[in-house]
This record gives structure tokens, C-alpha cells and sequence, in this order.
């Protein structure tokens, strides 16, 4: 899983982002229920630390889901190093932040570090940093989080579309080398 932004090839899905370890508290299992109602194919990437029966509970429920819903893919990876979840913020399209309690989370900071764009519930500052930047929003009641989604999968996929394609390399490439000849 690697971005390589001047070349990335089109793709058929999603990426939405989870780093957190699964208690109750982070709310995983709010973003395995919202999935239900996103719009598009994604994969979820779940990227965690700890064991816990709540992680167990989350990923059968995913299993479950992937018979029924062909569209929708749950990944959960732990004990990666920082070099490699740092690829999956760069790699994503965006973050889904669930947590029910917060001071200050740093996952969100890695968001803004990444440019990676985050939805987050109202707790601790994250409606703070939402207002410094462009693509953020922060959810208030369940829908409200859906149709965020719905709607960012689709701005995202567009701006990816437009930006990351050969034609847009090579126009450029075409007007520096007539720049060059002149």
C-alpha cells in the first residue's frame, strides 16, 4: 500500500482510515454500522495496536457484512511501524474519526500533518482544527455522518480522478519542453 502520487492508477473504491485501538470509547463499531449506508465500494483500514474481544466482536460483524454486501471490505492490520501507517494516511482518501471522548487527538494532528481530510464527531478540539482547514467536517448525529461520507467519497474520487491521471503529467511535461525549445 503505497501512494505514488505523480502515477497513481485509478481506482474502484474508497480508502477511509481508522488509526485506534479498539475499546468501546474509540466507537469502531459506529463506523462498521454506518458502512452500512455509504454509497460507494471502500475499504475500511483499521489500524490498531491491541487484542481486545471488542476487536474480535468487530471483525466477525465485518465478516458478516462482506457476504452480504460485496461492495463493502474491512481490513485491520496491527503493530505496524509509524514509517508504514504513515504510508496509509498518505494513502487514503479520508480519515473517520468515531472516538466518544477526546482531549486532543493526536490521529487528527496526522491528518493535517498528511493532508489527509477527517470526519469527527464534536469532542475535544477536533471542531477547533475542522475550521483551519478545507476538507474536514465534523458530524453530529448518525445520517449527518453517512451523508458527509457519501458526499466526501465522491468529491474525493473526483479531485483523485482529475489530478491523478498520465494526461495531466504529460500536458505538463508538453509545455516544458516548448518552454525549453524556445
Amino acid at each position: 500500500f503505497s501512494k505514488i502520487t505523480n502515477c497513481k492508477k485509478k481506482k474502484d473504491y474508497i480508502r477511509i482510515l481508522n488509526v485506534a485501538n479498539f475499546t468501546f470509547l474509540k466507537n469502531q463499531i459506529y463506523i462498521i454500522f454506518l458502512s452500512l449506508f455509504f454509497k460507494n465500494k471502500f475499504k475500511i483500514y483499521f489500524i490498531h495496536s491491541k487484542n481486545s474481544y471488542y476487536k474480535m466482536l468487530c471483525k466477525k460483524l465485518c465478516s458478516i457484512i462482506e457476504v452480504f454486501f460485496i461492495k463493502k471490505k474491512y481490513v485491520f492490520l496491527n503493530n505496524l511501524s509509524k514509517n508504514k501507517i504513515n504510508k496509509f494516511y498518505m494513502g487514503s482518501d479520508f480519515f473517520l474519526f468515531t472516538s466518544l471522548i477526546e482531549c486532543s487527538p493526536l490521529v487528527i494532528y496526522d491528518c493535517l500533518t498528511s493532508g489527509l481530510p477527517f470526519i469527527a464527531p464534536d469532542v475535544g478540539n477536533c471542531k477547533e482544527i475542522s475550521s483551519k482547514t478545507k476538507n474536514s467536517h465534523i458530524y453530529k448525529k448518525f445520517f449527518h455522518c453517512v451523508e458527509l461520507v457519501n458526499c466526501m467519497s465522491t468529491t474525493n474520487s473526483n479531485i483523485y480522478n482529475s489530478r491523478f491521471t498520465w494526461e495531466k503529467p504529460l500536458k505538463d511535461y508538453a509545455k516544458l519542453f516548448i518552454n525549453i525549445q524556445k
